[in-house]
């Protein structure tokens, strides 16, 4: 894969502020280093990923809360377009006691995901059910939910203009 991520992280001193507060979604990872025989440590500061990013299949390790090393707990208001493609399938209506319908919210380690239903749901589920069949992929098909969601910011979207432009292989599309 191309490294299409080199500004997602930067040094620890760009982001001293105020009581050394991180931008929303930005945590901080240390990590060992060995140089020379000496051992030490750094910190560094990591971005969210983009949609763009996460339409050419990188998916980000996030830490996981800990109560030795605290990490602030990031609480997303996300749709469905915008949601990592590795939590689709926790994406599921539930229905309480009461006979109500929600959708709960989404833990992936430090982030935090509540989904926002959009007319466009249903379009973007069958994209992407249409794009998970690998060499079967209607292409006419890709381009009629294409032109449906015209202008939506979504890792979905950008990844089925790359299929259709023939940058994607299979293997990558149904991931």
């Amino acid at each position: 894969m191309s490294s299409t991520v080199v500004n997602s992280v930067e040094n620890n001193e760009d982001h001293n502020t105020k009581k050394n507060k991180l931008p929303f979604g930005h945590y901080k990872v240390r990590y060992s280093e060995l140089s020379n025989n000496c051992e030490g440590f750094s910190e560094i500061v990591c971005k969210p990923l983009s949609q763009e990013d996460y339409a050419n299949s990188w998916q980000v390790v996030l830490p996981r809360p800990s109560k030795y090393y605290k990490q602030p707990i990031h609480h997303w208001s996300v749709t469905l377009a915008q949601l990592p493609p590795h939590l689709w399938s926790k994406y599921k209506e539930v229905v309480d006691e009461d006979g109500r319908k929600f959708y709960p919210i989404i833990r992936d380690n430090i982030y935090h995901y509540t989904v926002t239903k959009t007319e466009h749901d249903e379009t973007l589920m069958a994209l992407r059910k249409e794009l998970q069949r690998g060499y079967k992929t209607n292409k006419n098909t890709v381009h009629k939910y294409v032109k449906e969601l015209y202008g939506l910011n979504s890792w979905l979207v950008v990844r089925a203009l790359n299929f259709l432009k023939g940058n994607l292989e299979n293997d990558v599309v149904y991931n």
